[in-house]
């Protein structure tokens, strides 16, 4: 399954009260969104879940050609209904996926994840707007990822003295939205051996990941912004996050009811 359009992740399209106005005059009002956009066009992650499983399907893969849907409450809501999912955890730029040179590794009955991860940000890289994140999931090790999360999750809590900036954004909301979530997991310093349980996990979990140097948002300004991505493990979440819609919605997800 391969979805077009635009994305704000795992968050519900209730919990937006002001979504950025920059955000709304680029995007087109009959273009369907998951979240974020508040119109008749806007789905929750929750209801594509829900519409696979009612028809009895599982996918190989659901690949996202839309923003903001590579986060662990999304992966998560999607577990039981697909093996994998493709997606970026930040702003996917106008052209999309390159289907022309990459489609090729996702045409078979064992789709190549890594040479399709590789092969799309490989073509930002060398185009005139090289900002790109993308990763391949595998779902079916969500419920492990979540043990090992709920374990650390009931040892340890982010420092206050961890200033939230530290910790690797991968949007352009104001206050960020999405964070990486190795480098979250790091800033709340667990133990060597449950880091290093976790890291396991996690090479079990990421079938591909690769990123740009920078990222792109065009939330905030008419020519748009860009930032440095130092760090990108395949996954953002939003745990950290004071933005109001995390704080708003976060707690309501499987995700979080899984791991706190």
């Amino acid at each position: 399954l391969i979805i077009g359009g635009h994305g704000t992740g795992w968050n519900n399209i209730s919990d937006w009260t002001d979504y950025p106005n920059q955000a709304k005059r680029k995007a087109a009002l009959k273009t369907r969104s998951f979240g974020g956009l508040d119109n008749t066009y806007a789905i929750n992650v929750s209801s594509l879940a829900q519409a696979i499983e009612t028809n009895g399907i599982k996918m190989q893969y659901i690949l996202f050609d839309a923003c903001y849907m590579g986060n662990v409450e999304t992966a998560y809501e999607l577990k039981d209904v697909t093996n994998f999912m493709i997606s970026s955890s930040s702003e996917i730029m106008g052209a999309g996926v390159p289907y022309k040179t990459t489609w090729s590794y996702l045409n078979s009955s064992a789709p190549n994840y890594s040479g399709f991860v590789n092969g799309v940000v490989n073509f930002y890289k060398n185009s005139s707007n090289p900002f790109c994140n993308m990763a391949a999931i595998d779902c079916r090790q969500m419920d492990n990822l979540a043990q090992v999360m709920k374990e650390i999750n009931s040892k340890y809590t982010l420092s206050s003295s961890v200033p939230l900036d530290s910790i690797q954004p991968l949007d352009g909301f104001s206050p960020n939205l999405f964070y990486d979530m190795s480098v979250y997991i790091d800033s709340l310093v667990p133990s060597g051996s449950l880091k290093d349980k976790y890291t396991s996990q996690m090479k079990l979990t990421i079938k591909a990941a690769a990123h740009t140097e920078q990222a792109y948002t065009a939330l905030m300004s008419y020519r748009g912004a860009t930032f440095k991505v130092k760090n990108y493990c395949g996954l953002s979440i939003s745990d950290p996050s004071q933005h109001s819609v995390a704080i708003k919605g976060r707690e309501k997800t499987g995700w979080w009811k899984a791991t706190h």
